[in-house]
Parts: structure tokens; sequence; C-alpha cells
């Protein structure tokens, strides 16, 4: 690779950093604006808190029998069993709970987004760290200029694992429950 492109290339292409063993992130899109949401909305008085901590445990359950750890991918769910679950957990319990069907909207949304971040993601996350998902994994490098010059042949050491707490993706199942699980529980 000419000199140019090597001092050219990190200010083009942004590439994570290289790391020796494995780090676990946390996603601000993914993780930490639905918590700061979720407890804004914990705080208004029409969120039905009791429905919300039972709805969200429902969708727990579910999210960890659901979810399966891949090597090279992280942890997988199917698409739309997150936001199905937690608008009918929501619609439900608010019903029986005697509150009105647009108080579904948060419940929904928190049983949703807590719910499938903490099963998916939380509960499995020991097994990430004991590197189940390291082993047999898709690594970078491997004849990839852009990783074989920022980690690989002749440079730093090529990282081992980054996990990424509510990150997997642009349209991942957290965002996707974020939007149709409150729309789907005041239908």
């Amino acid at each position: 690779m000419p000199a140019w492109m090597r001092w050219m290339l990190p200010i083009v292409h942004y590439h994570p950093p290289a790391v020796v063993d494995q780090v676990v992130a946390i996603n601000v899109g993914g993780a930490i604006v639905p918590l700061v949401f979720s407890i804004y909305l914990l705080t208004l008085a029409s969120t039905k808190v009791v429905a919300t901590l039972a709805a969200t445990v429902i969708v727990v359950i579910i999210a960890k029998l659901l979810a399966r750890p891949m090597p090279g991918v992280g942890v997988t769910i199917p698409t739309f069993i997150p936001p199905l679950v937690a608008a009918v957990a929501a619609h439900v319990l608010v019903q029986v709970m005697g509150g009105p069907l647009d108080a579904a909207a948060p419940v929904a949304y928190i049983a949703g987004t807590l719910g499938t971040l903490i099963g998916a993601d939380l509960l499995n996350l020991p097994r990430i760290l004991r590197g189940s998902l390291v082993q047999g994994g898709a690594g970078r490098g491997g004849g990839d200029p852009i990783w074989d010059y920022f980690g690989g042949e002749g440079g730093r050491p090529a990282p081992k694992f980054i996990a990424s707490i509510g990150g997997a993706g642009i349209f991942d199942g957290i965002f996707l429950t974020s939007i149709l699980a409150p729309i789907l529980a005041v239908l």
C-alpha cells in the first residue's frame, strides 16, 4: 500500500480501535437512549407501573428463551416476536388493570425495549464473556487490506472480540420493537 494511502486511510475510513482482548461496549442508540426514554415514560402519571413491570418480565423471559448467540454475528432473536409479545402483554395488562387503551403504548415501549435489551443482550452477556462467541467466529483481517493494515499483518494485534450491548445494526430488534410495540398495543 502506498504511503499516501496509509496516511489518508485513517482520515477517510473510520475504524474501531484495535484491541487485544474482549471489549464490551454499550450502544448509545440501542441501549442508552431507550433506557433514558423508558425512565422518562415511567415518570409520567399515565404510565401503569405494575403493568409495565409485569409486561417487561414477560418480554425478558420470551427474549431469553428465543435469543441465540451466534459465533461471528452476536446475539440473534426473531425480529417480530419481541414487539408482538410486548404489544399483547401491554394491551392485556392495561385492560385488566382498568386503564385507558392509550396507556398501553408507553407500557409496550418500555416492556419491548427493556425486555429485549435485558433478555437478549444482558442475560447472554456471561456467555459472551466466557468466549462462546469468539470460538469459531469470523475474525477481522485475513486478506482485507483495511483490517490487515489496522490490526493484522505487521501492525497492531488484531481484535479478538468486540461485543456491543444494544448494537446489532441500524434496523435491529430494539429499534424495531420501539417502533412497532406501541403502535400494535393501541390497535
